[in-house]
C-alpha cells in the first residue's frame, strides 16, 4: 500500500512489525487465520486486553466457531480492575476442512458478569489462494 514507516507505526501501534516481515497477527480485535496447502493446519494468536473502565469487571468468553474449525480460548474468564488493567488471552485455531478459497466466519464475544457490556472480536478463517 506504499505506507511510510511512520504511517505504518501509526496504524500498527508497534515497532515489532514491518512490511518486510508481514504478519497476520497485529493484536487487533479481529482474528484472521490464513491456511495454505503447505502450512500447518493450526494458528495461534495472543491478544492483550486493557480495562478502560473505572471498576472491576469479570468477562466470560462466548465462542461462535466458524464451520469446520476447532478453536480453544484461554483463559475462559478474565478479571480486570483498577489494579489489574491488562490481561493476555490466547487462542488456537485448527482448520479441519479444505476451503478452496472460501471463507468461514465466527466471533469471540466477551460478556461481563452483569451482561451489560460485550466486546466482540470477529473471526475469519480462509485458505490462501495458491498460484
Amino acid at each position: 500500500m506504499n505506507f511510510t514507516r511512520e504511517q505504518f507505526l501509526t496504524i500498527a501501534r508497534s515497532s515489532n512489525y514491518n512490511c518486510s516481515n508481514p504478519s497476520s497477527d497485529l493484536n487487533y480485535p479481529s482474528f484472521i487465520a490464513l491456511f495454505s496447502d503447505k502450512s500447518a493446519n493450526f494458528r495461534e494468536f495472543k491478544r492483550t486486553v486493557t480495562n478502560v473502565g473505572n471498576g472491576a469487571s469479570t468477562y466470560t468468553a462466548n465462542l461462535l466457531q466458524p464451520n469446520g474449525t476447532r478453536i480453544s480460548v484461554s483463559p475462559k474468564k478474565v478479571g480486570l480492575s483498577r489494579e489489574v488493567r491488562e490481561a493476555e488471552l490466547y487462542s488456537t485455531y485448527k482448520d479441519r476442512e479444505q476451503r478452496n478459497g472460501d471463507q468461514v466466519y465466527g466471533s469471540l464475544v466477551w460478556v461481563d458478569r452483569e451482561g451489560k457490556h460485550t466486546v466482540r472480536s470477529p473471526i475469519i478463517v480462509m485458505n490462501m489462494l495458491e498460484e
